[in-house]
This record gives C-alpha cells, sequence and structure tokens, in this order.
C-alpha cells in the first residue's frame, strides 16, 4: 500500500468517526453524575430535555437525605420551565436494595417530556458495618451484632471484641464473603499483647477467651485477601462535601465542640433547615484544635442520624453514657471514653476503646439507610409519551 493510499485510508477512517459521532451527538445526551449513574437518549427539546435531568437529581438528591422516604414528590421551575417527579416503593428483587419506580416529567412551553426509571437505593460503601481505616486498640468489652469488624490497619485488644449471638453470630454486611461474622485486618490481630497466633490456652489470662472461638478472624497470616483495603476507606471529598451541605445546624446541642445529643430537638419539633422526625445530618468541625466530644441520648423520634466529624472525636464524658441512632463517621481518631451504644454503622480513621462499646448493625439495615449515605442509582429507564402511564 502507498503512502497516499494509507493517507486517504486514514482520512476516510477520520470522516467515518467524526460521522459517527455527530449521529450519536444528535441522538444522544448522557448526564454523568459521581453518584447518579444515568444514560438517556435525548431526541427531543433540549431545554425540556435537561429540564427533565434536572426533575431526576432533584429526586435523587431528595432520595439521597432522606431514604426512609419511600414515597413522595419533589418539584421545580424557572420561569416557564417546570419539572417534577414521584416515587413509590416496588417489591424487593435480588440484591436486596431498596427498590423504587419514579416518574419525572417537564414542561417547557408546548413541549413535555416524561421518563420511567426504576432506581436502587444503595449504601455508600464507607457507610457499611463496622470500619476502622487503620489500628484499632480495645481495653474494654466491645460487642458487635450483625456485622463483622473490618480493620485497615492492626487489632490490639482482641480479647475484648466480641460477636452476638456468641454461638452463630452472622455477618450481615458481607455474607458472601464472610458468613460467620468476625475480626478482619489487614495487619495483624494481637490478644494479652501476643500475636494470636502464637497463643495457647495456657499462656492466655482468664478473661480472654478461647483461640479456637476466633478460628473466623482473618489477618496477614491467614488470608491474601486484598479487598479489605478498599472496603475501609474514608469518606471520599466528594461524598463529604455531598453531606456538609445537606447537614442542620444543630444549634444549642452544640456547644464549646461539645454535641449534647439530649438537645436536639425531639421528633415533632423542627430544626432551622428541616424536621427532625425525618431523620438528619449532623456535619462538626471543631472550632479549635481540639476534638468534638459527643454525649447524651437524641430524643425519641430522632433514630436516624448520620454524625461526621472532620477530625479527632471523642463519645463520651465521666461516667454518664452515650446513644447514638444511626451512623457515625470520623475522619480521624474516635476514642470511647464512656459507655457507647451506637445502633447504626461506624466509620473511624482509627478506634481506642476503653469503654462498654455495643455496635448494633441491624439486619435489614438495607432497607435503614442514614440520611445522606445512600446512593440512588438509575437502573432502568423508560421514555414515557405525555399521557402514558407505566
Amino acid at each position: 500500500m502507498t503512502r497516499r493510499t494509507q493517507a486517504g485510508y486514514a482520512m476516510l477512517v477520520t470522516l467515518v468517526v467524526v460521522a459517527l459521532a455527530a449521529v450519536v451527538a444528535a441522538l444522544a445526551f448522557a448526564s454523568v453524575d459521581a453518584r447518579l449513574k444515568l444514560v438517556l437518549l435525548r431526541p427531543n427539546s433540549r431545554a425540556a430535555d435537561e429540564a427533565l435531568d434536572q426533575s431526576l437529581r432533584e429526586a435523587c438528591d431528595v432520595l439521597r437525605l432522606h431514604p426512609t422516604d419511600s414515597s413522595g414528590t419533589s418539584a421545580g421551575h424557572e420561569g416557564a420551565t417546570h419539572w417534577s417527579a414521584s416515587w413509590q416503593p416496588l417489591a424487593t428483587n435480588g440484591s436486596g436494595w431498596q427498590t423504587l419506580s419514579l416518574e419525572s416529567s417537564s414542561t417547557v412551553g408546548t413541549s413535555r417530556r416524561r421518563l420511567g426509571a426504576i432506581i436502587e437505593l444503595r449504601g455508600e460503601s464507607c457507610a457499611e458495618g463496622v470500619l476502622v481505616g487503620t489500628d484499632a486498640e480495645f481495653t474494654a468489652p466491645c460487642t458487635v451484632t450483625g456485622s463483622g469488624f473490618y480493620c485497615g490497619g492492626s487489632l490490639r485488644g482482641r480479647e475484648w471484641l466480641a460477636f452476638e449471638p456468641a454461638a452463630s453470630a452472622l455477618d450481615a454486611v458481607h455474607p458472601d464473603r464472610w458468613p460467620r461474622a468476625a475480626a478482619h485486618a489487614l495487619g495483624g490481630i494481637w490478644a494479652e499483647g501476643a500475636e494470636i497466633h502464637d497463643l495457647s490456652p495456657a499462656t492466655m489470662a482468664p478473661s480472654a477467651q478461647a483461640p479456637q472461638t476466633w478460628s473466623f478472624d482473618t489477618d496477614t497470616h491467614t488470608t491474601s485477601e486484598t479487598t479489605l483495603y478498599e472496603l475501609t476507606q474514608p469518606p471520599d471529598p466528594e461524598l463529604l462535601c455531598t453531606l456538609r451541605d445537606g447537614a442542620i445546624d444543630p444549634g444549642s446541642a452544640l456547644e464549646n465542640d461539645t454535641l449534647d445529643l439530649s438537645r436536639l430537638p425531639s421528633g415533632d419539633q423542627t430544626f432551622d433547615t428541616g424536621a427532625a422526625s425525618g431523620g438528619c445530618v449532623l456535619f462538626l468541625v471543631p472550632a479549635s484544635d481540639s476534638q468534638i466530644t459527643i454525649t447524651g441520648d437524641a430524643p425519641v423520634g430522632v433514630d436516624r442520624l448520620t454524625i461526621v466529624v472532620i477530625g479527632d472525636c471523642v463519645v463520651g464524658k465521666g461516667s454518664e453514657g452515650t446513644q447514638i441512632r444511626g451512623s457515625l463517621i470520623v475522619t480521624h481518631c474516635l476514642t470511647v471514653a464512656s459507655p457507647l451504644v451506637l445502633s447504626g454503622h461506624l466509620n473511624a480513621h482509627c478506634l481506642r476503646v476503653s469503654a462498654l462499646t455495643r455496635i448494633e448493625v441491624p439486619d435489614d439495615w438495607r432497607h435503614r439507610l442514614s440520611p445522606g449515605l445512600a446512593c440512588p442509582v438509575v437502573v432502568a429507564v423508560e421514555p414515557l409519551e405525555p399521557g402514558e402511564t407505566r
């Protein structure tokens, strides 16, 4: 083949690629969002299509912050452009996530667009079970129910960590990978000051559990597991920004870097920017180079909290116990200084437990996602005619 023939062939290929790109661009408009994976065919009015996209985004924003609102509506307008969406629950599919049927519509002058979609509300991976990014140390009893303990570093004080029910504790978070609830660490697992694989009943203190009860544990000595690193990652910056933007002002409940949960409004009252009864996000940054302290127990009805602490966090003060119903995310070190009951998920960069602690992950957690930690994913779309129903 001559050089001129090669050049002509290359030009022909280039023209074909450009022509195909032009056709595709005329027929499809891709709307890609980091937390809304969606591709739609948009052959008509661009303004109406953009409004339809806006209706989907606003609906997903509502569902992200209020995932327990399985039925609802959202609407908006800008000048002559109007958009709306409504959704309702569907039967649970094989994935286990909550599934919704959503219809959205937009109107711009005489142009109207309608779309049906199936949405799965999936959990953010940083809020699935009990996660510690680096090292964890226990010097007091800690009981975990419904989840394993996933540690991106080493675990010290294994004798203090227990899973319930003791005889048949199950991992309801990652049952496909670890059917039985256990401790999983990228580093080592230590008890009584020694690595557990070097222990024997004769060398253990009477207070420690027998090594055979830890037979389901995995660490650097027993597995080549590499995905544990991904599981124990902190929230990515984009998610933190989303949580920050969706957070409410705790008002008088936060004073001198101390959050007193008992001072949050009760379920029949409202915050300045939203209803407590629908769950909310609290995004806390220390005013100084210190730490956030969390104490107390939220009033009845405030049972879907997502608490995000940027920096260090201490739970408890003195001998008073603390109860959190929801999820707790700490970007640096979490210290449990007085008794804690957490009914939900935990993600901390590092963990120190020096007081009685109980962490309970509900069996149906996939249908009880915490505010701000739901990830709406459009799994199917169907363009509808203006008068058509699904």
